[in-house]
């Protein structure tokens, strides 16, 4: 047998080897190229090595089925070229014959085939060109191209055979790779979704202690802001800010329910896809200046809309994390709104039940106090009773009356206003100033009654009659009568002109007749004792003038000089007058003195005299007036 010398020339792999052993190198360099755009770049590398060209190029299949390039080698910036390439597209027939056959395709003259799109080809300078397919398990799952640009290359049948094997190999280590990278993504994603759900639980957490510690309108919508990190802010239904919170982001602020873009058409647009149940996302109206995206969630109970919350996309994006927060804080705002409307109401009936015991005076004295201390009524403290009444049916009395009782509460300083429902229309029980004297105090009731009652009057129609003044749980009773007859006067006999607030004080004992007396006796009472008076000659209506002032100034000669502004003997002389003409000597008789209040009275009750004659100043009367004024200060 002969031998073979050791000079004799050693066996060269077969294309099947060549094209192992490339594929070896690239499957053994996966482990430590996890990432598959690595692993592309290698294998367009390698095949460019293993069949001796310049330029090559993957493309893999996607979801739909297009053959999408990924990257490329041999160039400069190859990869970016590369990407914005589809394979397979309509009149791409090179790409839709390696699909057919499965088998690698050449193209010897590109320029002169009709196969491959001659755009494409021209832009990227190509002369002849291979495309190899890369099957696995009968399907393509790629394809590789190669070429050398400009130059012409000749794709033999043994390039066209390693090229095929390796191509078979490398579709292996892209399946590979491809189920890898799918698991590293189904695996961040379900660390991404528990991260979330575990946020979500965390913020649920959190707002449930947000719930259950019966936040204010402020307080939830700071936490929105801390667990958003967005600035957040709340509106009512009128459009009003009650509360903001920026969540560090300095001066940004959720600008979107603004009353200068309220009108907007986008924006009513969002209000109104915002009455339904979750939160709503606004996109930028340019238009209005508002370039950032808001979440929109409105606050609704079953009386009605409350306001809306919203959050300001900054910093991160919205998510739907932030939509169910933003639900979830607006659930919160409405149980708690809800919440406080039943206590209100609650509280209003308790209220009214203690100001009904108290006006029926038959409850027991310390069982009444304890509830007023309930509620937050020192009992003990100077009241007075209010009856309201007035034209009309009792509905429309009770109803113009809570805006009274409103203003009777800012009278009280915010304290409780016991009100209640009674014949007449409506009661409330109000507390004077204890640190004034008490004629002091009902003056400066009457007054802001009578200011608050002026922007309602001519809707309304009311009249407020004040009782004289009650310390303890008792006399409520009595008080509730006072008051009673005080509005009988006002109802019966007040004009057009006549007084909308009048006190038991003012009418005096004098009440009791003016009270039961009718219209037409009144009127023949009136015309019996001041009929002479009631001229309109000018002379004659000084005297009226002069007896109404000298009942102001407690029937004092020197004091009503002083208010008119004459001699006192001026005075005397007309009072004198007065008893000429009328019989009634007001200056030294008490039943006369009586028989001239209620005259007066009935005139003022009337309208046909003010009820508190206001003197013009001259320098004298404005020095005493003033000297007044200053005792009267230091007397309070």
């Amino acid at each position: 047998m002969p031998s073979v010398s050791g000079d004799d020339v050693r066996r060269q792999p077969s294309a099947s080897e060549r094209a192992a052993q490339a594929a070896g190198r690239v499957a053994g360099s996966r482990e430590d190229t996890p990432d598959l755009d690595e692993l592309l770049h290698l294998i367009a590398r390698k095949v460019c090595e293993l069949l001796g060209v310049a330029r090559a190029s993957v493309y893999l299949r996607d979801e739909r089925g297009d053959f999408r390039g990924q990257v490329g080698h041999g160039e400069a910036n190859i990869d970016t070229r590369v990407k914005r390439l589809v394979a397979g597209v309509a009149g791409d027939r090179f790409t839709r014959a390696i699909l057919a056959s499965k088998q690698p395709v050449v193209i010897s003259n590109v320029p002169n085939d009709p196969r491959p799109l001659r755009a494409t080809m021209r832009e990227w300078g190509v002369m002849s060109m291979l495309g190899i397919p890369m099957v696995l398990h009968d399907e393509v799952i790629g394809i590789l191209f190669l070429d050398d640009g400009e130059n012409a290359h000749v794709f033999s049948a043994s390039a066209r055979e390693i090229g095929s094997a390796f191509a078979e190999l490398a579709a292996v280590a892209v399946s590979q790779a491809q189920g890898a990278a799918r698991l590293r993504g189904s695996v961040e994603t379900v660390i991404r979704q528990s991260h979330r759900l575990r946020r979500a639980a965390a913020l649920d957490d959190r707002l449930n202690e947000l719930s259950a510690e019966g936040a204010s309108v402020r307080r939830v919508v700071d936490v929105v802001a801390e667990l958003t990190g967005k600035p957040a802010c709340f509106h009512d239904a009128r459009g009003n800010r009650l509360a903001l919170a920026a969540a560090g982001t300095g001066e940004m602020t959720p600008r979107l329910l603004d009353e200068a873009h309220r009108d907007h058409p986008a924006i009513e647009d969002a209000l109104a896809k915002a009455e339904g149940p979750g939160a709503v996302l606004v996109d930028p109206v340019l238009d209005a200046g508002l370039v950032h995206r808001h979440l929109l969630a409105s606050v609704r109970t079953a009386n009605g809309l409350h306001g809306h919350l919203v959050i300001m996309e900054t910093g991160t994006r919205l998510s739907s994390l932030d939509a169910r927060l933003a639900q979830r804080a607006a659930q919160i705002l409405a149980i708690e709104f809800a919440t406080e409307q039943r206590a209100t109401a609650a509280e209003c009936d308790m209220r009214a039940s203690l100001a009904s015991d108290l006006i029926r005076g038959d409850r027991d004295a310390d069982a009444l106090r304890r509830r007023g201390d309930f509620l937050g009524v020192d009992l003990e403290r100077p009241h007075v009773l209010c009856l309201i009444g007035g034209a009309g049916s009792g509905d429309r009395v009770r109803g113009a009356s809570e805006g009274l009782a409103d203003a009777l509460r800012a009278l009280n300083g915010g304290q409780p206003v016991l009100t209640t429902d009674v014949a007449t229309g409506a009661a409330a029980i109000v507390a004077l100033d204890p640190s004034l004297a008490v004629h002091a105090a009902v003056a400066r009731a009457k007054a802001a009654i009578h200011e608050a009652l002026a922007g309602i009057r001519a809707e309304s129609g009311l009249l407020v009659a004040l009782s004289s003044t009650v310390c303890g749980p008792g006399g409520y009773a009595r008080a509730a009568a006072e008051a009673g007859q005080v509005l009988q006067c006002v109802e019966r006999l007040a004009g057009e002109d006549g007084p909308w607030v009048l006190s038991a004080e003012d009418l005096g004992a004098g009440r009791l007749m003016l009270a039961s007396a009718s219209a037409e006796e009144l009127e023949r009472f009136v015309g019996d004792a001041l009929g002479a008076l009631l001229d309109d000659d000018e002379s004659i209506a000084a005297l009226l003038t002069t007896l109404q002032v000298f009942f102001e100034c407690s029937r004092s000669i020197r004091g009503s000089s002083v208010v008119l502004d004459v001699h006192e003997n001026t005075v005397r002389y007309r009072l004198t007058r007065i008893h000429e003409l009328t019989g009634l000597d007001v200056a030294a008789n008490s039943d006369d003195q009586l028989t001239a209040q209620i005259a007066l009275r009935v005139l003022q009750l009337q309208g046909r005299r003010p009820w508190r004659f206001v003197a013009p100043q001259s320098p004298r009367t404005a020095l005493v007036t003033e000297q007044a004024n200053r005792v009267a200060a230091a007397l309070v």
